[in-house]
């Protein structure tokens, strides 16, 4: 797994079709077994691995949608795919040290047994190991 973060042209199309299916993980809705079969496929149809996967949640969705965990009235339908990118790629061209520490902070104090366990579900589910593509 690459720890850096790419964001050029030929990485945006299939990155952004991680972000939504992964943005299903920050509804408002309870998930199902068809759900995290969706996220397994799509995490399979795409150049990345389970681990950079879950790299691609923590440090590119999990500081944007967070919020909609916390909130009563969170969104329940769905994210939309190009606002979603709009919303990643500007907030990685901008990220600072204060705001990743605060966003690692949050994670590990709220999320992350959530996502550990939803992410368990998710691995049911891929069928082979699957390699990143670099």
């Amino acid at each position: 797994m690459q720890n850096k973060i790419r964001t050029n042209n030929s990485d945006l199309e299939p990155r952004s079709g991680i972000w939504l299916a992964l943005s299903d993980l920050y509804l408002d809705t309870e998930l199902s077994d068809n759900d995290f079969k969706y996220i397994a496929k799509k995490i399979q149809e795409s150049p990345y691995d389970i681990e950079e996967v879950k790299h691609i949640n923590r440090y590119e969705l999990y500081p944007l949608l967070y919020p909609n965990l916390l909130s009563i009235f969170g969104i329940w339908s769905g994210f939309d795919k190009e606002e979603l990118a709009a919303s990643i790629t500007d907030r990685l061209s901008r990220k600072s040290w204060i705001n990743n520490l605060y966003t690692n902070i949050l994670y590990v104090l709220l999320h992350r047994k959530y996502f550990h366990t939803h992410f368990a579900h998710i691995e049911k589910y891929l069928s082979k190991p699957h390699h990143a593509v670099h």
